[in-house]
């Protein structure tokens, strides 16, 4: 038995125990650790929310009528409408033309009617045995009967037909007239006139191009004037004046040259009869950059 008073003995800690006590505390801290970071779980990734739009279209409660349809009906039933109307004159037409041609079938003779047994030869047989033919000599000298349904027929198209008629009487008397070298005075005036305009038309664009080609103006003047030419029946000019100046000198100088330059003219050809001169008044336009415009 031991003594109360015996000395405890210790054991010394010392370096190694202190390096595997901290490796222990470690060791448990770690596994701490790993066991928290186990056992935590994560939360899912939110996915990225997306729009769509929506159209809510209300469905009819009756189909809608197709206006092209409507449109189509409407055109058929004003062409039927208009069909019948032209069918009902055209009928209500024949009707008045036929009328005549009846009257002229009425007086047509029957031709069925006729008497045909005198027109019939006289044949007679003796005991079956076939004899020639005997025509009676008087029958012989009867002459022909000729068909009037040719003429009655040729009436009825003369009656239904009256405006063929007309025109076919006008177009014959203008054959004749052109045939016979007559034509009337105002037909004449105008053809005269036409050949006049055609004319002018020819003599203004020459002019046009030979000025803007030939006789220019200075650049830096522009202004309006009026002059009037004659031409004779060869194309010589005979005459040019100034009527309304431009107040600028050269240009009235200018346009004078250009129409005397221009000439001969080209001579007058049938179309313009016996006509000996040709006076033509027109307004020339100097614009800027040369060039002449004639009215």
């Amino acid at each position: 038995m031991a003594s109360v008073g015996d000395a405890i003995d210790y054991a010394p800690v010392t370096r190694a125990y202190r390096r595997w006590l901290a490796w222990a505390l470690a060791i448990v801290l770690h596994l701490a650790i790993l066991g928290v970071v186990a056992s935590w779980t994560l939360s899912p990734e939110v996915a990225e929310r997306t729009s769509i739009d929506v159209v809510l279209v209300s469905q009819p409660a009756q189909q809608a009528v197709d206006s092209d349809s409507i449109a189509e009906a409407d055109q058929q039933a004003r062409g039927d409408s208009e069909a019948n109307a032209a069918a009902a004159r055209l009928s209500a037409a024949d009707q008045a033309l036929t009328a005549p041609a009846a009257e002229a079938g009425e007086l047509t003779p029957d031709l069925s009617a006729a008497p045909t047994a005198p027109l019939a030869a006289v044949v007679s047989a003796n005991q079956g045995e076939p004899s020639p033919t005997r025509i009676d000599p008087a029958l012989a000298q009867v002459p022909a009967l000729a068909d009037p349904r040719p003429a009655a027929q040729a009436g009825a198209r003369d009656s239904r037909d009256p405006l063929g008629q007309s025109a076919l009487s006008l177009r014959q008397q203008g054959e004749a007239a052109t045939l016979a070298g007559e034509q009337p005075g105002e037909a004449r005036q105008a053809a005269r006139a036409a050949a006049e305009a055609r004319y002018i038309e020819a003599w203004t664009r020459r002019i046009e191009t030979y000025g803007n080609r030939d006789y220019p103006a200075p650049p830096h003047l522009d202004g309006e004037l009026r002059i009037r030419v004659v031409i004779g029946r060869d194309g010589q000019l005979r005459q040019a004046e100034v009527v309304q100046s431009s107040s600028h000198p050269e240009l009235d100088r200018v346009a004078l040259a250009t129409v005397y330059g221009a000439a001969p003219y080209p001579p007058f050809d049938e179309a313009l009869g016996e006509l000996d001169s040709l006076s033509i008044t027109r307004v020339w336009r100097f614009g800027k950059g040369n060039h002449i415009g004639v009215q």
